[in-house]
């Protein structure tokens, strides 16, 4: 039980410093390259 313990925080450990960046980083660049606006529509309301 206690293997299955240590392995499974090792496990978890891994992903959290390993892939966990890694997929943060492909999101900044993905939303890096979609900037442009175009066809895009954003309603405003108007205030008085």
């Amino acid at each position: 039980m206690l293997k299955l313990l240590t392995i499974g925080i090792l496990f978890y450990l891994l992903y959290r410093v390993v892939i966990s960046p890694n997929r943060l980083k492909q999101g900044a660049q993905n939303s890096a390259d979609n900037t442009s606006d175009d066809g895009e529509y954003v309603d405003y309301e108007e205030i008085e």
